[in-house]
């Protein structure tokens, strides 16, 4: 009974801030919805989709340099953070932990920049052929997009080799087919428990994600007339890791 008791009692204390949360969301959107139907007006949101399509348009110009870039940018990083670990771990004498832990840190920063250039380049990629009109900058886009892909597994190679120099019991090849899973075997309890809280933390972080760009999506489809093909892709990401999570949850209890 004393069980029960907490559980009403904390109910009661986190009620009163989850109605607040609702209003809140709730008067954003209508706020949102009546400035785009009455201050826009018709001729507001035509402007508003003309100026959506014409940006649309100078990024399906711009991609071919800007994927050129992606990969140039992810040459340079590469380089010069792999260069700077391999300098530190080849002067490391294994026991100055400062030094393997400075090593590490830009190991991380180049699998952090290379991941966001990947993300930004298969966005570029989407953009370049979003017209339908095919031409010679779409072909010369696609041969720098596969540049881009191409030095990102040659240095992320790299980073993966290095980082085993770091810790000796990881074999785990970068290229592969289940390098993730062979890493994770390779990993101890105290690295699992990191990737644990981390793996955590993204997931939380993308639910609330979802749930903010479904909101966003849905009042474009209302009155931009979008579509339900966004929202339908944000639900079934958003669908995707919740049935994840619990299956692997109920097969670990």
């Amino acid at each position: 009974m004393r069980e029960q008791e907490e559980i009403r009692r904390a109910d009661r204390k986190a009620l009163p801030r989850f109605l607040l949360f609702v209003l809140a969301g709730t008067l954003i959107g209508f706020a949102v919805g009546f400035a785009a139907t009455f201050l826009l007006g018709e001729q507001g949101m035509e402007r508003l989709i003309g100026g959506m399509a014409e940006a649309s348009g100078l990024l399906s110009l711009a991609a071919p340099w800007l994927l050129l870039l992606c990969a140039a940018a992810q040459l340079t990083m590469g380089l010069v953070l792999c260069g700077r670990a391999k300098k530190l771990i080849e002067s490391w004498d294994g026991e100055a932990e400062n030094m393997s832990a400075r090593a590490e840190r830009l190991l991380e920063w180049e699998l952090t920049v290379s991941a966001l250039l990947n993300i930004l380049s298969f966005l570029l990629l989407t953009a370049l052929y979003a017209d339908q009109q095919f031409t010679g900058w779409k072909l010369f886009g696609l041969g720098a997009f596969i540049a881009h892909l191409a030095i990102t597994v040659l240095f992320q190679t790299r980073t993966v080799n290095l980082t085993k120099r770091l810790y000796p019991e990881k074999r785990a090849s970068a290229l592969d087919p289940r390098f993730r899973k062979k890493w994770l075997d390779d990993c101890d309890e105290a690295e699992k428990a990191m990737i644990g809280d981390c793996a955590y933390r993204a997931f939380s972080a993308i639910n609330s994600l979802c749930l903010a760009l479904w909101c966003i999506l849905t009042i474009t489809a209302l009155f931009l007339g979008t579509g339900i093909l966004p929202v339908f892709t944000v639900c079934l990401i958003w669908a995707v890791g919740q049935v994840v999570y619990a299956r692997r949850s109920m097969k670990l209890f």
